[in-house]
């Protein structure tokens, strides 16, 4: 894992020298539908350590936000694809929606528990909203879809902007139970102007946006049920052509206080915004499936970055390479591994197999 730690010592590099320079000059933005996810798009993100003393409240027009002492913990990918490319299950439930997520995150709702989760989107020129989930229950593919939506943008989104929205999920399962979720979400473009990251700086808006959810579960197996409110933050800067939030902070209500859960920020350097082109002749990974240790082989004439994801689309290792390297594998969990890299403005993949 030192290369990932050598590419983002590099990036800050990058930062520092675009610091030395005068103080930006920003321009107020207005995002709109064209600066959404793309289909067929793989965003990646790097995760931050908590830093419960990070400045939210700086708002207003023509702010510099400086987040460029950010450090790198973890990064993952968001892959975004077609509704048409779901499972037929899931189409038929969300004949309506146009985009899907995928972004290895599981969600648990009491004794719900969804793996291989999608997050649902319908993207138009008027909003960017939630539809729903769908993931695998038990082993068996659920559709989790809003009767009423969750409206995240609405466009054009400007500054000092003022919107909410309220959605609501109801699901039964006969033997698991019963869930019940009540969404009112408060959006507010309280800020514009530039933010730093350690990756570099942007013309931003930001959006925050209070989210309060009323969950009732009652679970059949043992005969009980409750119900319970939440309420959670998200500080989003929305810059244009982007596609997600250049960086997003998470937070959890504690006695009436943002307390930080997340901190991400877009690793734009690495997007590739593209669809994979898979079974490359240049990359070469053996053997197949593998044990103990893997060797990749790129036929390239250049150091390349290399990316490994699981099939949870989780990233487990990044490395600068070329010819051949071998890759310690034997604490790896079993399953199905993606090699991928980025060359000009294509985006390649490869796969293999780990079993012990």
């Amino acid at each position: 894992m030192e290369s990932c730690y050598f590419d983002f010592l590099m990036k800050r590099i990058l930062v520092a020298i675009i610091l030395a320079f005068p103080k930006f000059i920003s321009a107020q933005i207005t995002i709109a539908e064209n600066d959404m996810p793309a289909e067929g798009a793989v965003y990646f993100l790097d995760k931050a350590p908590i830093n419960y003393s990070l400045d939210l409240s700086q708002t207003g027009a023509n702010q510099t936000w400086n987040f460029s002492d950010l450090t790198y913990l973890s990064s993952i990918a968001d892959s975004f694809i077609s509704v048409n490319d779901l499972p037929f299950i899931y189409q038929v439930a969300f004949f309506s929606s146009n985009l899907a997520e995928k972004s290895g995150i599981d969600l648990s709702y009491g004794q719900f528990v969804l793996s291989d989760v999608y997050t649902v989107y319908k993207k138009s020129s008027s909003q960017f909203e939630i539809d729903g989930y769908a993931g695998m229950l038990e082993g068996f593919p659920l559709p989790m879809p809003y009767s009423s939506k969750d409206i995240v943008y609405r466009f054009p989104l400007d500054y000092d902007n003022q919107d909410s929205a309220d959605a609501s999920i109801t699901l039964s399962v006969p033997g698991i139970g019963f869930l019940s979720q009540q969404r009112h979400r408060v959006n507010e473009v309280d800020g514009w102007g530039t933010i730093i990251t350690p990756i570099g700086s942007f013309n931003a808006l930001r959006v925050k946006s209070i989210i309060t959810d009323v969950d009732s579960i009652y679970a059949d197996t043992i005969g009980f049920g409750t119900t319970f409110n939440l309420k959670n933050y998200e500080f989003k800067w929305l810059a244009n052509g982007k596609g997600i939030p250049v960086m997003q902070v998470n937070a959890q209500d504690v006695a009436g206080i943002p307390v930080i859960s997340e901190i991400l920020f877009q690793d734009t350097m690495l997007q590739s915004g593209i669809s994979e082109i898979s079974d490359q002749k240049d990359v070469k990974v053996f053997p197949n499936p593998a044990s103990n240790f893997l060797s990749i082989e790129l036929r390239k004439s250049n150091p390349i970055q290399v990316f490994i994801y699981n099939s949870q689309e989780k990233l487990i290792t990044k490395e600068v390479a070329q010819g051949v390297f071998i890759l310690d594998i034997s604490h790896w969990s079993e399953g199905i591994y993606f090699v991928r890299y980025q060359e000009g403005n294509s985006y390649f993949s490869t796969s293999f197999m780990i079993a012990h």
